[in-house]
């Protein structure tokens, strides 16, 4: 699984300096802890993508949750992480 997603990433980004960069630019990403718990609040990481009756949203709700995990992961983080940041930062007022 790995080697084809190696292997699709190479053949959307074809030059090497643009996919250092990319790599550099996701590395940024994971830095900015806020952005990245409420791309995983808006891409439901937490919550069920099923949508009862409804399988279209539920196929939606489903694709958001799965990129959103995607960005998360080259950010070099991950969802409990996030949660635990949440947690710590969001408290009642």
């Amino acid at each position: 699984m790995i080697t084809n997603a190696i292997r699709w990433w190479k053949s959307v980004w074809r030059q090497r300096e643009n996919r250092i960069l990319l790599l550099r630019e996701y590395m940024t990403v994971g830095e900015q802890k806020l952005f990245l718990a409420d791309l995983a609040l808006r891409g439901g990481v937490w919550t069920t993508s099923h949508v009862p009756g409804d399988p279209y949203s539920s196929a939606v709700a489903e694709g958001r949750r799965q990129l959103a995990l995607e960005v998360i992961k080259i950010a070099n983080e991950s969802p409990a992480t996030l949660w635990n940041w949440l947690e710590r930062n969001e408290k009642d007022a």
